[in-house]
């Protein structure tokens, strides 16, 4: 009895029990992302499944505990560390996960293709806001100022992915299950052309 008068033991349950709950949610982000590729009617019993076996894993390795904090005779040194059975498992299993979710992550990015914008960056605005000056194409009124040219999210992603990303990414074309529309256009397309050829676009 004297083990629950002793506040030593009580801060370890507690780093446990954090350890615990911080883990467990690692286990339910990863099985989400993992099950979030199979059919929606799917997902939820094979999440509960994924859950459950994480649990049993959990408990298996809750068992075996005190046989992995005992691994602490050195294996082999690295400079000045000495790396112990139980460093090796702590790490494999830490870059296990990580790795793991990175690549789920990056599998994980969806594209719409079903949902188009045709709006223009701000150095296309720039370059038309000074063809108007020097061209003295002014006039009264409020236009909206757009490309002819329309694009989905899923293409949108893969322009980003290529020049920013070094097409590093896997990028799904999907459809949303809800198709919008979100391009602009005018009755003034005579004046919207002159604006863009203006600026030196075709």
């Amino acid at each position: 009895m004297d083990i629950f008068l002793d506040p030593q033991a009580w801060l370890s349950i507690l780093t446990l029990t954090l350890l615990e709950i911080v883990l467990g949610i690692d286990n339910i982000i990863f099985i989400s992302i993992v099950t979030d590729e199979l059919p929606e009617k799917e997902q939820p019993r094979v999440r509960n499944i994924g859950l459950l076996l994480a649990m049993g894993f959990r408990i298996g390795l809750l068992l075996i505990i005190n046989v992995i904090l005992g691994l602490t005779a050195p294996l082999f040194n690295i400079m000045e560390f000495e790396i112990s059975g139980k460093d090796l498992i702590l790490l494999g299993g830490g870059l296990f996960l990580m790795g793991k979710s990175v690549l789920e992550i990056h599998e994980k990015i969806k594209g719409y293709k079903d949902q188009f914008w045709n709006g223009i960056t701000t150095l296309a605005l720039s370059k038309i806001c000074v063809g108007i000056i020097n061209k003295r194409l002014f006039r009264n009124g409020l236009f909206h100022i757009f490309s002819r040219n329309k694009i989905s999210k899923y293409e949108l992603l893969c322009i980003f992915n290529k020049y920013l990303n070094n097409n590093s990414a896997i990028i799904k074309p999907v459809s949303s299950g809800s198709p919008i529309n979100m391009t602009l256009a005018s009755v003034h397309n005579k004046y919207i052309l002159k604006i863009w050829k203006s600026s030196g676009y075709k």
